[in-house]
């Protein structure tokens, strides 16, 4: 690490699939005003690059891996932000020992995962290659209205596709500010 890195986390998981646990960590570079994703893998070498939607302020750090396109090796999941009450993650694609954030539309992927009185959003894992974001805002007193989006993954770029929508009652709506993929939580 740099001398100079602030903050760190980490955990520990086998991203590159050798039986090994690679270290994932996340610290502030303050030269950079940024926060930094580095791997530092259990065969040797090291992949470190810029959160590019990070502040100061909000620190990031590694959540875990899950196998999202069923491709054979997991992706890695990172709060990269945060807002007044949600929990900004943030997808990595593992490849050939490197990391590429996942984009979206040619620009880099993040969901809202968390709560207010008026909106909820989460984020869940579906058949493979499935990305869900689940949301709902409030329409009435104990009435939220909203449904799941899903996005599809391949390689490292998700592609929209068509949701549905429904009506939650508070504590449904509640249930949905969640990250649900396996066994990952924040």
């Amino acid at each position: 690490m740099p001398p100079d890195a602030a903050n760190p986390t980490a955990i520990t998981a086998d991203l590159d699939l050798d039986g090994l646990d690679d270290d994932v960590r996340t610290y502030f570079a303050p030269g950079e005003g940024r926060w930094r994703i580095r791997v530092e893998w259990a065969g040797g070498g090291t992949t470190d690059q810029v959160i590019d939607d990070s502040i100061g302020a909000a620190p990031a750090r590694p959540i875990g891996p899950y196998d999202v396109d069923g491709d054979g090796t997991p992706e890695l999941f990172a709060i990269v932000g945060s807002g007044a009450a949600t929990l900004l993650v943030g997808l990595y694609d593992v490849a050939e020992c490197e990391l590429t954030r996942v984009t979206l539309d040619g620009e880099e992927a993040s969901f809202p995962v968390g709560a207010t009185v008026q909106h909820v959003s989460g984020l869940s894992c579906g058949p493979v290659g499935d990305l869900d974001r689940l949301f709902a805002d409030r329409v009435a007193d104990d009435t939220f209205e909203g449904g799941v989006e899903p996005f599809t993954l391949s390689g490292s770029e998700l592609t929209a596709g068509f949701g549905d929508g429904a009506t939650f009652t508070r504590e449904e709506a509640g249930s949905l500010a969640v990250l649900d993929c396996g066994d990952l939580r924040m």
